[in-house]
């Protein structure tokens, strides 16, 4: 636990105790309102008493703040006019669930330091953050900011917009039908993408499952990794510094190597696409099924397909094409390469293709080579941008290679 100390009732300071990681929530709660009093507001805090709300100041210039360190009976509706609301258990211990709602409120600030919280969102656009243990946030129909540092909290999103940032632990995200961002920065955090929404991992590994709206989803894969299980939406995931897991769904995927990322996908649609780009990535889908198209980059990429029959273009840099069981197209073209490429599983049912320059000109240049990944003799062919091709395993090319 950590202690914060912030502005309370009547303008005195309040010292919380929060957990280490909700530290940053508080302390942003404490600098809103100094904000919004600026160099000539008056703040004008209130207490509830029983369950009945105070009306807030319409004094020019009063910045209101209503204060809840009770048990209320029942839920708690918060009027237009109050900017801030803060929810703490200094005094009673009691950890009994509260319902406050936001109603009609827009612009307020809602902080919740105490466990066993629940806000409804309302109309307004308001932003909730909640630092105790099994708090929940539900959404509503205005655009809304909602987070949570605690542990084993939900946050649902309703029919407006929305900005999730977990930092907390065992955390559920429930994206709902408007547009979602989610920082997912906690620890075993799991998400629900809703409508369209966007998806930015942490330090530290979580899980997200895509949505069936059929809008479109963007996962950005922290240091920690992320493993993402596909709807029916179509996905771009751009993988990070840790290895990270896409199992697919009906709809095709788009996954974006990063320098130094690991990205595993499991699935059976066909379509999917995997570009590598200027690091040095690796891009598995051994465990596909379905008839994929995967592009190197300028890096030391490894790219490997599944057992579909995948087509693997060469880029720049040196890469490691792995075809799988299918029946494959690797395409250079000549002109846009320049590196040394390894295929590493050349077969009879697989084709090479070059683009720009004659086949009969390509086979001019074949040598073998031996001691290429434990083979006795391979195959290499060196286009005419001095792009070099090394078929592992294969001792001889001919027409019947090409298409």
């Amino acid at each position: 636990m950590a202690t914060v100390t912030i502005t309370g009732a009547n303008g005195a300071p309040v010292t919380l105790n929060v957990p280490a990681q909700a530290t940053s929530l508080v302390s942003g709660f404490n600098s809103a309102i100094i904000a919004a009093l600026g160099s000539t507001g008056n703040l004008v805090s209130q207490t509830l008493t029983g369950d009945t709300v105070p009306t807030p100041s319409t004094v020019p210039g009063a910045v209101n703040m209503l204060s809840i360190d009770t048990n209320p009976t029942g839920a708690i509706t918060i009027p237009s006019g109050y900017q801030f609301v803060l929810l703490t258990d200094s005094t009673s211990g009691d950890s009994s669930a509260i319902t406050v709602s936001g109603g009609s409120s827009s612009g307020a600030t809602l902080m919740a330091t105490r466990a066993a919280v629940v806000f409804q969102a309302g109309s307004g656009n308001d932003t909730y953050s909640a630092a105790g243990a099994n708090d929940t946030i539900w959404g509503g129909s205005g655009t809304v900011t909602m987070n949570l540092a605690g542990t084993n909290g939900l946050v649902a999103g309703g029919s407006g917009d929305a900005t999730f940032a977990d930092h907390g632990t065992g955390t559920t995200v429930v994206a709902g039908s408007g547009n979602s961002l989610v920082f997912a920065a906690g620890t075993n955090g799991l998400a629900f993408t809703g409508g369209h929404a966007t998806i930015v991992g942490g330090s530290s590994l979580e899980s997200v499952v895509g949505g069936n709206s059929g809008s479109a989803e963007t996962i950005y894969a922290g240091t920690g990794g992320i493993v993402f299980f596909g709807g029916s939406s179509a996905t771009t995931f751009i993988g990070g510094s840790s290895a990270s897991t896409v199992v697919g769904g009906s709809a095709a995927e788009t996954i974006f190597g990063t320098d130094g990322s690991v990205t595993n996908f499991f699935g059976s649609s066909d379509g999917n696409l995997f570009i590598a780009g200027s690091g040095n990535e690796t891009l598995n889908a051994a465990g596909s099924t379905g008839k994929n198209a995967f592009f190197a980059g300028s890096g030391a990429d490894s790219l490997v397909a599944g057992s579909g029959d995948d087509t693997l273009l060469g880029g720049t840099g040196n890469a490691t094409l792995t075809g799988g069981a299918g029946a494959n197209t690797f395409i250079f073209t000549v002109g846009q390469g320049g590196g040394a490429d390894l295929i590493s599983d050349f077969s009879a049912a697989d084709k090479l293709q070059i683009v720009g320059q004659s086949v009969s000109s390509v086979l001019a240049t074949a040598q073998t080579v031996a001691g290429i990944g434990g083979a006795a003799v391979s195959a290499t062919v060196t286009l005419s941008d001095n792009t070099k091709i090394t078929f592992q395993g294969v001792s001889s090319l001919n027409n019947t290679n090409f298409s």
